[in-house]
């Protein structure tokens, strides 16, 4: 399940680690900038079901990543990626926090009746959180606890395409751009740019294991049997030795039949040791 990982994930493997550290470094800026905009806007550049998800999906995977960094001897890739999960969870919060006490009006307004409580917007984080953790695990089930790149891919396209929705929404509503900031759309761009290089840490990352087997079988050049090797007549002489060699085995274990079974003999009168006679049974 994680062998590749770990066969990919190599200290000496200088590129994609390098560009592996780009890319988390692309995620911690893009929250870095919903921080910036949040203190100095009061509003946040993502909507609040993304921080829920992110939560509960950098969490589980945080503690997928713990399992598997304890049962294989602590490997440098699963705990690092545990402790930068845990980073992230910490961003979230403090984003979620910030969401619920300066613009909860405006957030949960269009699902309770103004004014919103603090316990209406605890409510539904809650019940978030809750759907979201039963999603994500349900199909960490299905894809496997391997999968890690695969959400990685899945989370990057998520925060590329998700704010845009939530920044034409507020722009036709306040015809404003509060919230929202041009270098924080220029990151999320070359992020998901750096996504699907040729270059990036999914195609430099473990490939599949039908390919790396085939590419193996490829490279190694077959053995050539001995039989094809000795040549036909060798192989022919071969055969009627192990014919001839049968059919004396099959002599001498007809001839013991006759000689412990005379009773049970079902075929004396082919059988060696029975003489051709046939022995009636005893009543």
């Amino acid at each position: 399940m994680y062998d590749q990982l770990m066969a990919a994930f190599r200290l000496d493997n200088t590129p994609l680690l390098a560009i592996t550290a780009v890319t988390f470094l692309f995620g911690y800026l893009e929250y870095i900038y919903s921080f910036a905009l949040i203190f100095r806007e009061k509003k946040a550049p993502y909507p609040i079901w993304m921080h829920t998800f992110y939560l509960a999906h950098d969490s589980s995977w945080a503690i997928i990543m713990f399992m598997a960094a304890a049962s294989h001897e602590w490997h440098w890739f699963f705990t690092a990626t545990a402790i930068a999960l845990l980073v992230w969870n910490i961003f979230e919060i403090i984003n979620i926090y910030m969401v619920i006490t300066v613009e909860r009006q405006e957030v949960f307004g269009e699902v309770f009746s103004r004014p919103v409580t603090l316990g209406n917007a605890l409510l539904s984080v809650g019940l978030q959180l809750a759907a979201f953790y039963c999603l994500i695990n349900i199909l960490i089930g299905f894809m496997g606890q391997g999968s890690i790149l695969q959400w990685f891919l899945f989370t990057n396209m998520l925060i590329a395409a998700a704010p845009g929705v939530l920044w034409m929404k507020r722009g036709r509503r306040d015809n404003s751009r509060t919230g929202t900031s041009m270098g924080l759309a220029i990151v999320i761009l070359i992020a998901t740019i750096n996504t699907f290089l040729p270059t990036s840490m999914w195609v430099r990352g473990p490939r599949p294991l039908r390919l790396r087997r085939a590419l193996a079988s490829s490279r190694t050049p077959r053995r050539r049997s001995r039989h094809v090797a000795a040549g036909p007549s060798s192989r022919s002489q071969y055969d009627v030795q192990s014919l001839s060699g049968s059919f004396a085995r099959g002599r001498r274990r007809c001839r013991s039949h006759a000689a412990v079974h005379e009773r049970a003999c079902m075929h004396p009168r082919s059988c060696v040791g029975g003489a051709g006679k046939t022995r009636r049974r005893r009543r």
